[in-house]
């Protein structure tokens, strides 16, 4: 998540949520892992994803395999909206962008 503060209690609550929702029920699948980038700090990797500081909430999607891409969620970040999101990753629908030079920006 990218946010330009410290993620409201609510912001909290719905990662929460998300991620009990992807948890696999086996011990096989896709894990995910979620975290927070103050935009407002980060000016390094904020503009290497095409964002201006002070941006957010956003949700970022980073795919840190040998091609290293992200992809940013335009909508506004409710439960639904990013259900959706990972429905459109899970059936290959998510368009990702490449990060310049195929590296993950590092954080300031």
């Amino acid at each position: 998540m990218i946010n330009k503060e410290k993620p409201t209690d609510d912001l909290v609550t719905l990662f929460n949520n998300l991620q009990n929702h992807l948890s696999p029920k086996i011990d096989r699948g896709i894990k995910y892992r979620f975290g927070w980038i103050n935009s407002s700090t980060q000016n390094n990797y904020i503009q290497s994803v095409g964002l201006s500081n002070g941006d957010g909430p956003k949700l970022m999607i980073v795919n840190p395999g040998s091609r290293k891409r992200h992809y940013t969620m335009e909508s506004e970040l409710t439960e639904p909206n990013m259900k959706n999101t990972f429905d459109k990753l899970a059936g290959g629908e998510i368009r990702f962008k490449n990060f310049p030079k195929n590296t993950i920006p590092e954080l300031d």
